[in-house]
């Protein structure tokens, strides 16, 4: 589905001088200057750059200065371009999603659903769709859309490095990278200053915005340094998944987590098998949320284990299995004479759908949950304005296509554009719809 949107204006940051500017223009007048190219020698441990500065195309900025864009880019914050004052291009980290990027996909990249999903996941998750699974993403340019209205693109921050490390970067994956800019403490810290923090699980489950309800927070168990924030990770012992650290929220409110806490807690209450949910459609939203939400009245978010590691314990059990990082956290509990990592539910009674509200044959016109949304808004601006403007279209948001009457839309969901336009969409297979 096309949507147009008006980016808004996107700051530029000197991560080496730790300085932000406004446009292009005053940032690469500062990054021209004796005192930027004298910090950069200090950081590096380098001579003074005396030759000319060139710059590389700012591919992001080219993109946002355009008026209007099918895709919003979001999570600028978390990305640094890596440049160097000679002729050598530049490429991108993208820390939220770990990747190092070149400047002809770093656009894609921004705006997949992948990066929308990670990010926001990272930052805002209520933006998030509840009971979400992979074939549902079609939502997210939606959410990325509220973000970018409500907190534009980001700042986008600029890394000046010598001309062998931009060379030796570029050959690199995200975490060599990292690596090499570890290898001091202050380049490491110049990396990640000012780097927007992300939303820990803990905080969501405190925070008295948040909308989506929480099950089985007890079966989670934290791991994690406390000497670097940045070292974290969760098993989650219902699912049994090891999860990182931007996953903790998104894992919770997805419908596995949901599925499993349900099969646990209210026996029965989902009556098909896991596997027969792959359609996520208004109804389906709408029943899960729902019995969610009452799940979690009869049973509030518990609290989350933990375990506090040293670095090297950190790494090891990071870089193990699920089963196998669970074992060796219980035997660190238990050298330490701490009770065994366990968590269970008391099996209650099943819940039953009530909805407060019938939901009729209309909620069907679209499939996807925020595409409802953007349909309403879509019809109304697309209703004819020769005087009758009683008289309305129907929207079939997978095709982008509105058609005057309930009879027409019968028929164009009956034809083989709108089913291969299906297809395309989400792939052939069955569905299962929540009626």
């Amino acid at each position: 589905m096309k949507t147009e949107n008006i980016m808004k204006p996107c700051q530029l940051t000197c991560q080496n001088c730790d300085r932000q500017y406004e446009t292009i223009k005053d940032f690469k007048v500062h990054v021209r200057s004796y005192s930027h190219k004298q910090e950069v020698a200090v950081l590096f441990q380098r001579a003074v750059h005396r030759g000319q500065t060139f710059f590389p195309v700012f591919v992001v900025m080219d993109y946002l200065r355009t008026p209007k864009q099918r895709h919003p880019l979001i999570g600028l914050d978390m990305v640094t371009v890596c440049i160097t004052p000679e002729k050598y291009g530049a490429f991108y980290l993208c820390h939220v999603c770990e990747e190092r990027l070149s400047s002809q996909d770093i656009n894609k990249h921004l705006s997949s659903t992948e990066h929308y999903f990670k990010f926001l996941a990272h930052s805002n998750p209520e933006l998030l769709r509840f009971a979400w699974f992979k074939d549902s993403f079609l939502y997210l340019q939606s959410s990325a859309l509220k973000e970018n209205s409500t907190n534009g693109s980001g700042t986008l921050r600029f890394l000046e490095l010598p001309k062998m490390m931009m060379k030796r970067g570029k050959k690199l994956a995200y975490h060599q990278v990292m690596r090499m800019f570890s290898k001091t403490k202050k380049l490491t810290e110049r990396v990640r200053a000012n780097r927007p923090q992300r939303k820990t699980l803990q905080a969501y489950i405190t925070d008295p915005a948040r909308t989506n309800p929480l099950l089985g927070m007890n079966f989670l168990v934290e791991y994690s340094c406390p000497d670097s924030e940045h070292h974290c990770g969760y098993l989650c012992i219902l699912c049994k998944k090891k999860l990182q650290a931007i996953d903790g929220i998104s894992h919770c409110i997805s419908f596995d987590h949901v599925y499993w806490y349900l099969q646990e807690a209210h026996p029965a209450t989902l009556e098909c098998p896991k596997s027969s949910y792959t359609h996520y459609s208004y109804n389906f939203h709408e029943k899960i949320f729902y019995l969610a939400n009452q799940a979690q009245k009869k049973c509030p978010p518990g609290e989350v284990q933990s375990v506090h590691l040293d670095m090297s314990g950190f790494k090891d059990i990071d870089s193990s299995s699920y089963m196998n990082a669970l074992d060796k956290l219980q035997l660190i509990r238990q050298e330490r004479n701490q009770s065994e990592i366990k968590a269970s539910v008391t099996p209650g009674e099943r819940i039953i759908y009530t909805p407060e509200t019938p939901v009729s044959s209309a909620s069907m016109v679209t499939t996807i949950c925020s595409a409802e949304q953007e349909a309403e808004k879509t019809h109304k601006d697309s209703a004819t304005e020769n005087g009758d403007s009683s008289h309305q279209f129907i929207l079939c948001v997978e095709c982008n296509k509105t058609l005057p009457f309930i009879s027409d839309y019968k028929m164009h969901i009956k034809g083989r554009e709108h089913k291969e336009k299906l297809v395309d969409l989400f792939g052939t297979g069955k569905t299962f719809s929540l009626l």
